[in-house]
């Protein structure tokens, strides 16, 4: 951890070509607004607890917080700041009293969920999203995407969200457990059926016999 207490005004001028900038290792609690404008693109890496709010970012600059612990809620940001923390994992409301530039405050999502945008996404829209039930957990929060559960396990709907690995269960019998669940308990062997996706599935000559089965729900 280094032991950067204090960013002045100007710090990074000559660095207009930096494509990344890593600051995540310093507990900061303020940054002069403009301190990150000479840098034209890329990304910086911040600790953003203590942070009151963010500096301001041209279009092609993005902010990505790094944390330990409870969610982090970071306070008084611009629409611009605001929709690079929606994309980071983060959902963003703007203020009751916006007579300021400084309108949204922005709340990393839990662990369990995920914050999967559209591009034209405008901050204040976007909601934290439940890990859906089948092959889907997050054991991290501020996220944008779910992770996969392992092939063969599967997040039953009684236990969504999925917060961990160990919330995949293995899938129910009849399944093909060779592939990964998707958005049901494993697809079905072949020559198998089932009528509740996250149910066993059963062969069909033993219940129909003569009768061939195809496809899955």
């Amino acid at each position: 951890r280094n032991n950067i207490g204090i960013i002045e005004p100007g710090a990074f001028n000559s660095l207009t070509t930096a494509t990344t900038l890593y600051l995540a290792d310093n507990d900061l609690t303020s940054l002069p607004s403009d301190v990150f404008l000479p840098l034209r693109s890329g990304t910086i890496w911040l600790n953003c607890c203590n942070l009151k709010q963010l500096p301001q970012v041209t279009k092609h600059l993005t902010i990505q917080c790094e944390t330990e612990g409870n969610a982090v809620r970071v306070l008084d940001v611009t629409i611009t700041a605001a929709r690079n923390l929606a994309y980071a994992g983060f959902v963003c409301k703007r203020n009751k009293a916006f007579d300021t530039e400084f309108d949204f405050s922005c709340t990393e999502c839990p662990a369990g969920t995920s914050t999967a945008l559209p591009s034209n996404s405008y901050p204040g829209t976007t909601k934290c999203k439940n890990c859906t039930a089948g092959g889907w957990y997050q054991d991290e929060a501020g996220q944008k995407d779910c992770k996969r559960c392992v092939n063969g396990t599967y997040v039953p709907p009684a236990n969504v969200p999925g917060r961990s690995p160990l919330d995949c269960s293995v899938c129910p019998t009849g399944t093909n457990t060779k592939m990964h669940a998707g958005y049901r308990a494993c697809p079905c062997l072949q020559g198998f059926y089932r009528l509740d996706r996250f149910g066993p599935c059963m062969a069909c000559n033993a219940t129909s016999p003569g009768l061939a089965c195809k496809d899955d729900i």
